[in-house]
């Protein structure tokens, strides 16, 4: 008791001694108070702010590193067997160029299956069912005139682009061509060109043709054609 007694008598002897410093001379007193809260905050600062937010921080990036190295480990655990084969069939070349040396002949070797896939596969046809819904929605919608052309010297786009020929003119749509260009840019599937907005009712049939032979619907205004012309371009497959 007598302890506590001394601590709150020296506390306000202290306190007393503040006062009176202050009452004196205040610019010294401003001085000796900064002197102690200054330290007393920045401890507090440290102990209630700064070191929480450093250890959440700290907390963090730990987990960051760990959600780092699975994903290293993961990506190792599927490189490996690439890198296997790479390190076995070029021992020769420099360690950090083997992968991609092999990726390379791996995307040059799947080039060569999908094109000679590509090449022995059937020639296009339009289903019959197609072509008579093609036909039957041709007749009900006013005419244009068409123009039929493919790729000089491709047989197979050819014989497609005959059978879209037989299709407007069994609808009674009149027909130029089929005639054969060469194109400075290579043309695939169908390309399809219009001298005005067509229809919806057009638009919706000529999606018919391209879905059933599962191209991208591609087609366009050209302010050079006739407002009444539809010109149909047959690609390569």
């Amino acid at each position: 008791m007598n302890e506590e007694q001394s601590i709150v008598k020296k506390t306000e002897s202290a306190l007393d001694d503040l006062l009176d410093l202050w009452r004196r001379r205040k610019l010294v007193c401003s001085i000796v108070l900064t002197i102690i809260i200054f330290p007393a905050s920045f401890t507090l600062y440290q102990q209630f702010v700064a070191v929480p937010k450093l250890k959440s921080q700290v907390s963090t990036l730990g987990v960051q590193k760990h959600e780092a190295e699975q994903k290293r480990d993961k990506a190792e655990l599927q490189l490996a067997p690439f890198l296997a084969t790479a390190e076995r069939r070029f021992p020769d070349i420099p360690a950090d160029k083997r992968l991609d040396l092999l990726l390379s002949k791996l995307d040059k070797a799947i080039n060569d299956v999908q094109n000679a896939a590509w090449k022995v596969s059937p020639e296009r046809s339009i289903d019959t069912t197609v072509r008579n819904s093609l036909v039957s929605n041709l007749k009900s919608i006013p005419a244009l005139d068409v123009q039929i052309t493919c790729v000089l010297g491709d047989a197979e786009g050819f014989g497609l682009a005959s059978q879209l020929k037989d299709i407007f003119e069994q609808a009674g749509w009149e027909v130029k061509g089929v005639n054969q260009a060469v194109f400075t840019v290579p043309i695939k599937h169908l390309v399809l060109s219009f001298g005005k907005e067509p229809s919806r009712e057009l638009q919706r049939t000529l999606a018919l043709l391209f879905d059933s032979l599962g191209y991208p619907r591609e087609a366009g205004l050209n302010k050079k054609l006739s407002e009444n012309m539809l010109k149909i371009i047959v690609g390569s497959k």
